[in-house]
Formats: structure tokens, sequence, C-alpha cells
């Protein structure tokens, strides 16, 4: 989380923010009606836009597709063990978050799990930056042998075999060969380097067969892409509060207090906030070192967006890639023009602030169990330690008072939204089958 950075000499140039609190009579505090220039800022932040389109995906708006990455989100035969699926760390019950500090598949992950609310807004994912697709972020955890390590060709496998979702994946992408047109493939392959064994078995089979296990595998990140593209929170709180502003209403919507109308103004103003956390979703959608340690103390230990430019630039399930069903479109060129350099190590995606207060611990090594700590820390910087001299040069103690932070904080809580449709909350009929059906497998 990058909030509350600040420029000095922006601070002194903009025209000076003032928040007034007036004493009630029962002795609380409300705040004064937010001047124009507020408003005008703080518009810029509400109301989440309309989706675009995802030119990489041309699956991405097929009801058919949401349905059949429902499912698969859902099934934990996309894993290994058979026991583990998209929820193991994205749990819809929090929002789509695991509430951990370091994510827990197979294996200890070393970052925070970011939430999918709103994620098919971003332009990058993953906290460095590795993949620019929201059906490349599906599929690379089902790979990583310390996420789910299960392997493409076995995923294949799966959807020739199984009838239901058979049925599902054709009418979506057309015709699969029959279970015995891949009688001779290996149960597991995969070409990653970092998964020896399935590599070899890869190797044996032929170019023809590679490409069609490749291609049903990125079809299933597709589907998946297209159910996460469903994972939208409505207006918040902060949304309903500037909305009725526009109307010439200045009663507070529910959620939205006095506090958070404070926090609100301080955001815009002289906490700065908004200098990373921009926009409706509040976010630059950039990267950025604020100082946060690696989980064993060693600020070197994760080279972020310098090792993220990397992998995305070689990553075949990136926008530019020859599975896009638009290798030329903005984000392609985007991602194809990065150039890395040592300013970037250790630099970390500037998370959405929308839904914030739902997801528990926060930086990407889940430092801060509370939205206090990490506005202490951004108001002291204490234990703040920068990777060589590159460090930001916007980022400066706020020193924020006591009712400073319990006013931005407020803010912070009326950035919830209301949840995504109940439909996508929970496994459809058909996966809950599956999930039983693999966890009394796996237990045998």
């Amino acid at each position: 989380m990058r909030c509350f950075l600040r420029i000095a000499a922006l601070v002194v140039l903009a025209t000076p923010v003032v928040v007034v609190v007036q004493a009630q009579e029962d002795g609380t505090t409300n705040s004064a009606p937010l001047t124009p220039t507020q408003q005008t800022r703080l518009r810029r932040h509400a109301n989440l836009p309309a989706l675009s389109v995802d030119a990489t995906n041309a699956y991405a708006n097929r009801e058919e597709a949401v349905a059949l990455g429902h499912h698969l989100f859902f099934d934990p035969r996309l894993s290994g063990s058979g026991s583990l699926n998209c929820t193991s760390c994205h749990d819809p019950n929090k929002a789509f978050t695991d509430g951990r500090k370091l994510a827990q598949g197979v294996g200890l992950i070393n970052r925070n799990t970011p939430t999918l609310l709103n994620a098919s807004h971003h332009r990058w994912f993953y906290w460095d930056g590795r993949i620019d697709t929201l059906w490349g972020q599906a599929l690379e955890p089902i790979e990583s042998p310390q996420e789910m390590n299960g392997d493409r060709v076995a995923v294949a496998r799966l959807l020739i075999q199984d009838k239901s979702l058979r049925q599902a994946y054709e009418k979506v992408f057309g015709s699969l060969p029959t279970p015995s047109e891949v009688v001779e493939w290996p149960a597991h392959g995969t070409p990653r380097f970092d998964r020896p064994e399935e590599r070899d078995a890869w190797a044996s089979m032929s170019a023809e067969d590679q490409a069609l296990a490749n291609k049903i595998f990125v079809n299933v990140g597709k589907a998946i892409a297209a159910y996460e593209r469903k994972l939208l929170t409505g207006p918040s709180p902060f949304d309903l509060y500037m909305q009725g502003l526009e109307q010439g209403r200045t009663t507070l919507p529910e959620g939205m207090t006095p506090a958070a109308v404070r926090g609100a103004a301080l955001f815009v103003g002289a906490a700065n906030c908004r200098m990373c956390h921009v926009g409706p979703l509040l976010s630059d959608s950039e990267f950025h070192s604020v100082g946060i340690v690696g989980n064993d103390g060693d600020v070197m230990q994760l080279p972020g967006r310098f090792g993220g430019v990397q992998k995305l630039q070689a990553n075949p399930f990136r926008a530019s890639g020859s599975f896009s069903d638009d290798a030329t479109n903005k984000q392609a060129q985007l991602a194809d023009r990065l150039v890395v350099g040592p300013e970037l190590w250790g630099q970390m995606r500037t998370p959405s602030l929308r839904n914030v207060a739902l997801t528990a611990p926060y930086m990407h090594n889940g430092q801060f169990d509370t939205l206090e700590e990490v506005l202490t820390y951004y108001s002291t910087l204490e234990g703040a330690i920068f990777p060589g001299h590159h460090q930001e040069a916007i980022l400066e103690p706020l020193g924020l008072t006591d009712q400073e932070r319990a006013d931005l904080k407020a803010f912070l809580i009326s950035l919830t939204g209301t949840p995504p449709e109940a439909i996508y909350l929970s496994p459809p009929a058909a996966a809950e089958d599956s999930s039983q059906s693999a966890t009394s497998s796996s237990s045998q």
C-alpha cells in the first residue's frame, strides 16, 4: 500500500486546503462542506467507470465463458494434488484474498495475496507486474510449483475427459479432441524450467500436440478471466456522497461519516495521497519503493519491478504474445517498450484503495495487520529502508496527528463498495461436486 505520499514543493504552491471542524451540541464534531477545490479533486476518485474491452481476450464478455470460468475457479482438479483451487488464495468470503500475511499454496509464497475485486480494471498483475493480461494472471498460479503445482497437459486432459467441462468448453471455444486421440499424451507436462520432470515429458510430445495443449490451457485462462471480470464492487459510501454533492445534496449517506469527509479532504490536501492513489481505482497502476523491507529484513530480497519487467517480456501469455487475441493493442505496445533499469529494484505495484478495509494484512509482504499500522508507518516512516540511492523523491514522513490518522482511516473504510453479484460468490453446483470428488480421491 502506497498511500500518503506528498511533494513538499507542491504543498507549498497549491491552494491551501483547510478542513474546518465544527463543534456540535452533543459534543461530537462534523466537517464543514468541502471547498470547491476539494470537491474537484475528490470527483476524480469517485465512481468506477464501465469496464473496458479486453482486446487480448476475445471471449471476455461471453456469458458461456463466464460460466465455464466460474466452474474452473472453484475446481481443485486444476491443482497437482486435487486439493487446491483459486479460492485457496482468493476466498470470496475474504474479499477474494486469504487473510494471511503471505500466501500459502503448495508452499509458502513470499508475497501477500492481492484481492481480485475490480482486478479487471488493472493494467499490471502481481506485485511486480510480471503479467499484463488477466487471463495470464489466471494461468500463472496453476503451474507455479509453489502455488497450485498443476500443469497444462493435465488441465487439457481434464477438459477433454470430463463430460460436463467438455460440453461447457465446446460451447465457447469449439470442438476438443476425443479422449482416444490424446491417449499417447503424458499424464503431466509443461515447458516451464522450474518443473524439470514435467518439462521432460513435454519435450516428448509432438509439436502439434504441444500446440493443442497450449491452446486448451490458454482458453482455460481466458474463461477464468471472463468470470473474474464479474468480480466488480458497486458504489461505496464515498461514491454515493460525491454523487449527492453533484446533485446538490449535503447529507451523508450510510457509511460516510463526518470523520470520513475530513479524511477525504486530507487525502487530496495536506496528506497528498493522490500522488500515487489516483483516479477512480485510487491507484496510479505504477510501481514505487516505499521502504518496506523483505520478509527476512533484507531490502534487496525481492527485485520487484526490476524482475517483473524481465518476466513479463519473456512470458508467452503477455498481451503481445502469440496467444493474445490482439497482439498489437495499446497494452501490448506498452509492455514491449518497457526498459529495465536499476531504479526499478524493489518497486512494487500501487494497490487500489477500493475495499482496502476488507483486505488486511497490508503491503507486499503483509507486514501490517491493520490500517492504523499503515497510517502510522506513513506518518513516521519508522524502519523504512530503501535499496541503494533510489529512494522515492516524494516520500517523506507526514507527521499525522491522532485525529488525522483516525479521519484517514474513516475515509479508507468509506471506499468499501457493495459486493459482486451473489451468484459469483459461491461455486456452481457442478464445481462443488467436482471439489467433493477431488477431495475424496486425494484422501484415499
